[in-house]
């Protein structure tokens, strides 16, 4: 029995084997879809302008800031914000009666300087007549010496009273001149040509020294003052050409630098430049970007339209050295025109599909002789 059990253990064994080594169990071959009519490209390293980028604001070229040189309330007020203005033009009046009463007083102080320069004068004149004679009669030995001695000293005290007088009419003079500017200070007027921007005050407030009232702008020229990085200090200069585009233009249009501030906001590590921009109309605090080339890079561009979406996928059909159609993932940078930067993905030299991608197939197999260039 033992002897039976072993013989049908070997024939169940043998049949195993001979059915493990039977032909019918091979791999079958992988059978690709041909993929036929597409253009091919190799990818190539390019050479790009390095362009710097940055954001900016729109100033006046130049500005001003009214403000009062005397204390007094606001009569009038003659223009409103946006009003343009010329330089020498009437802006608001301050009460001057002040003023005016410091202008006449100062004005009868120097008529009555006058009058006793006049007086001064004429008791010179008696003195030194009075001391002609007296010194022709010293010369007779009509008079003793103490006499003339005092004669010639009421000559030179009345030479002395002239001076005094003199430099009394010159300081109420000043006076004068200085009530009257002041005076003048009531008139405030336009430094510039230009357009009101900001009004602080109204009719009827009072004005103080020094106190802001209203603010012009140079309406002539404006600026686009941009925040560079501290980096790129050495690399602009006085002159040099940049693109700025603003809202109201939608092409870039070519600005000029102007002024270089050399100085580093340490906080920020940023430095402040100033564009001009001529030949657009510019409003003040306006949004403008500012580029300009600053060298060049070497990068891997593949054309946009080579690049195929799948969901959150990005990634473009790959040739391997077997003619193998692959759906090779990428990660894309900067537009370049029709062009696209490739940070990953591929390598200088790989082929990929650029045309007819829909006949494209991952996993597919290029047919050569159906295949078309698209050049390198």
């Amino acid at each position: 029995m033992l002897t039976k059990n072993i013989l049908l253990s070997a024939a169940v064994a043998g049949t195993i084997l001979v059915g493990a080594c039977s032909p019918a169990h091979e791999a079958k071959p992988i059978v690709r879809p041909e993929v036929t009519g597409v253009e091919l490209q190799q990818v190539q390293i390019t050479i790009v302008p390095e362009s710097y980028e940055t954001t900016g604001t729109v100033v006046p070229k130049s500005s001003s800031t009214v403000s009062s040189r005397v204390m007094g309330t606001v009569t009038s007020l003659l223009v409103r914000e946006g009003d343009k203005v010329k330089a020498g033009q009437l802006l608001l009046t301050i009460d001057d009666r002040a003023l005016r009463e410091k202008v006449r007083t100062a004005d009868e102080a120097h008529n009555e300087a006058i009058h006793a320069l006049e007086a001064a004068r004429n008791q010179e004149d008696l003195a030194v007549r009075t001391y002609e004679r007296y010194r022709k009669l010293y010369e007779g030995k009509a008079i003793t010496t103490q006499e003339m001695d005092d004669v010639a000293n009421r000559a030179n005290q009345a030479g002395h009273g002239v001076e005094q007088a003199q430099a009394m009419v010159k300081r109420t003079e000043s006076s004068w001149d200085e009530a009257k500017i002041f005076l003048g200070f009531s008139r405030i007027t336009s430094s510039i040509d230009g357009i009101v921007t900001g009004k602080m005050t109204d009719l009827g407030s009072m004005a103080s020294p020094g106190v802001p009232l209203l603010q012009l702008e140079d309406r002539a020229s404006r600026l686009v003052e941009a925040s560079f990085e501290e980096r790129m200090l050495d690399s602009v200069e006085e002159g040099m050409k940049v693109q700025v585009r603003v809202p109201s233009n939608a092409d870039e249009t070519a600005g000029r630098i102007v002024e270089v501030v050399p100085t580093v906001d340490p906080r920020t590590r940023t430095f402040v430049i100033k564009i001009e921009v001529p030949g657009v109309d510019l409003r003040s605090g306006q949004y403008g970007s500012v580029r300009f080339q600053s060298g060049t890079r070497n990068l891997l561009l593949v054309p946009v339209s080579a690049v195929v979406k799948r969901g959150q996928l990005t990634g473009v059909f790959l040739v391997d050295s077997n003619d193998h159609v692959i759906y090779r993932l990428i990660r894309v940078g900067r537009h370049y025109g029709e062009m696209m930067e490739v940070l990953s993905g591929l390598t200088a030299g790989d082929t990929i599909v650029t045309g007819n991608l829909d006949k494209a197939v991952d996993g597919g197999i290029l047919t050569p002789s159906s295949s078309q260039g698209g050049g390198n």
